[in-house]
């Protein structure tokens, strides 16, 4: 009974042993691994600072195309208009010639 009794003894003591080393081994991966998700928190902060400025960056690009846009289409339409005015005057222009010339070989 005695050398059952301390069979027992031991391993209880292993076990107690083994187990507080694997409890230990348990805290270190778990600390291991807040620690990879406090970086991983960061890095995915980093990430989406950088796609709030893109788009900003994006959005004050396309206002300032948006107004380079619409200034370019008054131009163009101011354009469209001068140059409706020059082929009503060269018709004209041209009708009168063309009267003159008819006069002129009757």
């Amino acid at each position: 009974l005695q050398a059952l009794s301390a069979s027992v003894a031991k391993l209880d003591s292993r076990c107690s042993t083994e187990h507080e080393a694997h409890g230990k081994d348990i805290a270190a991966q778990a600390a291991a691994m807040v620690a990879v998700e406090a970086r991983l928190r960061s890095e995915i902060g980093t990430v989406l600072q950088c796609v709030e400025t893109v788009r900003a960056s994006s959005a004050t690009a396309e206002g300032r195309l948006g107004a380079e846009d619409a200034a370019l289409r008054e131009k163009l339409e101011v354009f469209a208009r001068d140059l409706h005015t020059v082929e009503a005057r060269l018709n004209r222009e041209m009708t009168g010639t063309r009267a003159q010339l008819e006069q002129r070989f009757k």
